[in-house]
């Protein structure tokens, strides 16, 4: 597996772009404004930063995720489900990505991308 992206939720979403953009100078890949959420994606090395805020409910609340691309989604959350973790089923998102969200033995979420979809060459969203 490789990282796809780090992810924050902002509760100030112009404010958390002025602080990335102006003071931290990151440069923009890619903006998304509409259902589910509004996001912008920065480029963060070899990877990106996603500062997003929801417009409609999602998971459980804001939280802050890594996005793992992984060749074998289907078979990822069987092994996951066969040890006794939680797991979302996947769902497509309107980017064109099929994704899951999976909780670790301690309860933080990460979330798992088929890297076989659209959107998984930098960032979803």
């Amino acid at each position: 597996m490789k990282l796809a992206f780090l992810s924050v939720p902002a509760r100030d979403y112009d404010t958390s772009k002025a602080f990335y953009e102006d003071i931290l100078g990151l440069t923009v890949i890619e903006e998304y404004d509409g259902a589910p959420h509004r996001f912008t994606d920065y480029q963060l090395g070899d990877s990106c930063l996603k500062v997003y805020e929801w417009l409609e409910p999602w998971h459980a609340g804001h939280f802050t995720s890594f996005m793992m691309s992984t060749p074998d989604l289907d078979g990822l959350l069987e092994k996951v489900a066969a040890a006794g973790y939680e797991a979302r089923s996947p769902e497509i998102t309107g980017w064109g990505g099929r994704i899951a969200a999976v909780k670790d033995p301690f309860g933080n979420i990460l979330n798992l991308l088929d890297e076989h979809l659209p959107g998984t060459s930098h960032s979803p969203g």
